[in-house]
């Protein structure tokens, strides 16, 4: 179903995309010759890099881990991330592919009431293959539509005093999967901030973009 979804999504993003393509084209007469150049007025261009850093929130994740530790007293909880850092590459004006890795860590502890201590342990590291379609460009803003897919390492810990502990089942799939709508907006001709929504182990996630152009461009 998940796959369905993402084959879909690409689908209307290209469609999407070819219908607005347009509106990312200025047109400027050159008088000398009298010929007609077309000129893109964008921000992400064939040839370009664009490198991103991040931070999403991981919300829940301290009542998942209540969840799973059940009636028990959670006397401590401590987490890193979710931290989210990209590289993309510009094929086209509207094409980008490149890599991205998030990654998230939580811990918590917790005390029963016949003072059996337990811990409970997490994290998780997801490298993907992504594709983004740049539906409007300008040398300010850049909005896009993207998907990936990949590899996601899980490395789930549970240690408990109690003798009557039944192991619970930990298998999570080595499958990672995003699809989003993202924003960037450039302070600077390089320097940027950006947001995007949607899946992607947090919800929502935000932080700063880097654009390398080719000396060509």
């Amino acid at each position: 179903m998940n796959t369905l979804k993402i084959f879909f999504f690409v689908l209307f993003s290209i469609l999407f995309n070819r219908i607005y393509a347009q509106g990312t084209e200025l047109r400027y007469s050159d008088e000398s010759n009298n010929n007609t150049i077309e000129k893109k007025n964008t921000r992400f261009m064939p040839g370009s890099w664009v490198l991103s850093g991040g931070f999403g929130p991981s919300t829940g994740t301290r009542l998942y881990v209540q969840g799973l530790i059940g009636n028990d007293d959670l006397t401590s909880f401590t987490k890193i991330g979710i931290i989210h850092t990209k590289a993309e590459y510009a094929i086209y004006d509207w094409l980008g592919v490149g890599m991205v890795c998030n990654y998230v860590r939580f811990q918590g502890n917790a005390r029963d009431i016949f003072e059996y201590k337990s811990a409970l342990f997490y994290q998780s590291l997801a490298l993907s293959l992504r594709l983004n379609l740049h539906y409007y460009t300008n040398n300010k803003l850049d909005l896009y539509l993207g998907g990936g897919l990949g590899y996601k390492y899980n490395q789930f810990d549970f240690v408990t005093q109690n003798p009557n502990y039944t192991p619970m089942d930990n298998f999570l799939i080595p499958i990672s999967m995003e699809c989003t709508a993202g924003l960037r907006y450039y302070l600077t001709n390089n320097i940027g901030l950006y947001v995007e929504l949607g899946p992607a182990k947090s919800l929502i996630q935000s932080g700063l973009c880097i654009s390398i152009r080719s000396n060509k461009l």
